[in-house]
């Protein structure tokens, strides 16, 4: 996740193993929770490879997130229970005391309990559901985004977080999926944006430089 080992480069039990001073078990068994997670591919040929995914991928993917998302809010308006939106309302405000200290120059939030979308999509109360956004959208995603150092949009990324919980929290199914949907579009943009910026750059390191 840090990308010390970068999207494409291949895992070697025995390598790691040896690095980490541990036996080839809990390397295996690490690799395979990655695998799990969609962070690690097995290819032909070539064995188990860091996930790397192009900007078309990304994009693919973060429109299935959308629909994804859309409808775990949709949900959650639902069936979300006081407690965990007591639960939520404390989770952000966690992330607004943290975002503010670092004068929003990011938004970054922990895995799992400790994410806001992860949180909602587990108070849609739908193990499927659930299932399928850990298993083929949320650890692909997050690694991209940290991949591509995406900025830029951490107080209104905040902001819509809390105006998605007002939705959830007032029971309305309608309006929590449009405002969720709507924040992983703006999410998007930022990405593609950020995407353009890294291509622009890679591009004019790899154009010869002209001698005089």
């Amino acid at each position: 996740m840090r990308g010390s080992i970068a999207p494409g480069s291949r895992l070697f039990e025995a390598t790691l193993a040896r690095e980490l001073e541990i036996s080839r078990g809990p390397v295996r068994e690490a690799i395979r929770r990655l695998e799990e997670r969609g962070l690690v591919v097995r290819k032909p040929f070539k064995g188990v490879v860091v996930l790397e995914l192009a900007h078309e991928e990304a994009f693919e993917l973060s429109l299935i997130r959308e629909q994804i998302e859309g409808l775990g809010a949709r949900l959650a308006a639902s069936r979300i229970t006081a407690e965990e939106i007591r639960e939520l309302e404390l989770l952000l405000s966690g992330h607004q005391q943290r975002t503010e200290e670092r004068r929003f120059v990011d938004y970054f939030q922990p895995t799992g309990d400790l994410d806001f979308h992860y949180r909602v999509i587990k108070a849609a109360n739908s193990a499927r559901l659930l299932q399928l956004f850990v298993r083929e959208v949320y650890h692909p995603i997050r690694l991209y985004r940290f991949w591509s150092s995406t900025q830029g949009r951490a107080k209104a990324a905040l902001a819509e977080h809390w105006e998605i919980l007002s939705a959830i929290r007032t029971r309305d199914p309608e309006l929590a999926e449009q405002l969720m949907r709507a924040h992983i579009a703006r999410s998007r943009e930022t990405l593609l944006a950020a995407a353009k910026r890294r291509q622009s750059v890679e591009g004019e390191r790899s154009t010869p430089t002209e001698r005089v």
